[in-house]
């Protein structure tokens, strides 16, 4: 069953599992909003990743009605970021006896989650001002839009980073609360999981299996359904991590590996990222996770190799360009760079070098 409301489609992946489909950005300021997953149980629905923007509402609203009163209704935050989590207000929705919103505690800001585009670039900013220019990462048409904000920085910084978040949010829409009191997941409530021989490293939350798969954002989680064979991966498997400097490519790839684990193990037979296709069968899941750690991985060694062949260069910007310019793999990811939103290169750079204990911060520069 397919059901279309603008650019947005709705359709039944199997018995009980539906995704409102997202979308990711043509040009430099077009729309991205997540996949929003709703499934159905016995208990009640589960909303993974509400997504952002008014359409999706509308369209996780209307699978709500569907099932009409239920006893139990949970929003599941994969991670806090704008396109993912900005459409809380359908917690709100229907008739339900128990509402629950669910986040990991790396994903508030005080008793709120963090669901704006401009928390979200203002921390990505933070962090990446550490190791370069946050203005000046960008190639092309990117760069020249950003030239601006890289000259007026140094005499109005404040001013500079607020008129860069006002843009940047443009695309983003207006995020949204609830009356709902969210739940947070401390991590260092995280326990050992046994799912039928896979260990696996999570919570078990009003009988929900939410497995700790951070890397992408501290605060990403990942919601199992044994009974439907899924698993809801937000954006733990996203093809540009690490985007961003807050991202960890270690933790990204031990997240893979638990991913693997219960594929292997027959427990997954359909995939949910949180942006693109769904992926069905157990070979064809295998393929797409292998192929996104082997991708890590090999970052990591042309980093590193960049690194050495370039007498140890210390500076994240003339690294990343020289990298660019002599790697196929650097150019390639170039060209994908934000604002299509798939990689920002210069914080590949940057984690890598990070995690190895290679980075110099921009102040010990000399």
């Amino acid at each position: 069953m397919q059901i279309l409301t603008g650019v947005v489609t709705t359709h039944e992946i199997r018995d009980g599992v539906w995704v409102v489909e997202g979308c990711l950005p043509r040009d430099m300021m077009g729309p991205i909003a997540s996949n929003a997953y709703v499934i159905e149980s016995d208990e009640g629905l589960v909303v993974y990743d509400p997504s952002c923007g008014p359409r999706v509402a509308k369209e996780i609203a209307a699978l709500i009605d569907r099932r009409g009163a239920l006893e139990n209704l949970w929003v599941v935050i994969g991670h806090s970021h704008f396109d993912h989590a900005a459409n809380l207000h359908v917690a709100d929705h229907g008739t339900v006896a128990q509402r629950h919103i669910i986040a990991h505690e790396a994903g508030f800001v005080g008793d709120t989650i963090a669901n704006s585009a401009e928390q979200n670039y203002r921390y990505a900013i933070g962090k990446m001002k550490a190791s370069h220019d946050p203005y000046r990462a960008a190639f092309g048409a990117t760069r020249a839009m950003q030239a601006p904000f890289a000259l007026t920085q140094a005499v109005a910084p404040a001013l500079t980073e607020s008129a860069f978040l006002a843009l940047a949010a443009l695309r983003a829409g207006h995020p949204t609360s609830s009356k709902v009191t969210p739940r947070r997941l401390a991590d260092s409530d995280a326990q050992p999981i046994d799912l039928d021989g896979v260990v696996a490293r999570g919570w078990s939350a009003d009988g929900l299996t939410l497995l700790a798969t951070p890397g992408h954002s501290d605060c990403s989680i990942s919601l199992f359904d044994p009974q439907k064979r899924a698993l809801c991966t937000s954006d733990a498997d996203w093809i540009g991590n690490p985007i961003f400097a807050c991202g960890s490519l270690r933790a990204c790839v031990e997240s893979l590996e638990t991913m693997l684990a219960l594929v292997r193990a027959g427990q997954v037979e359909f995939l949910l990222p949180g942006h693109g296709l769904h992926i069905v069968g157990a070979d064809a899941i295998l393929c797409h996770l292998q192929s996104r750690a082997e991708l890590l991985r090999t970052l990591r060694h042309e980093v590193l190799n960049g690194w050495r062949q370039h007498g140890g260069e210390p500076d994240v910007d003339i690294l990343t360009r020289w990298l660019v310019e002599r790697s196929p793999l650097f150019r390639l990811w170039s060209h994908a760079a934000f604002p299509k939103h798939m990689v920002l290169p210069f914080n590949m750079v940057s984690t890598v070098l990070t995690e190895e204990g290679l980075l110099q911060r921009r102040d010990q520069l000399s």
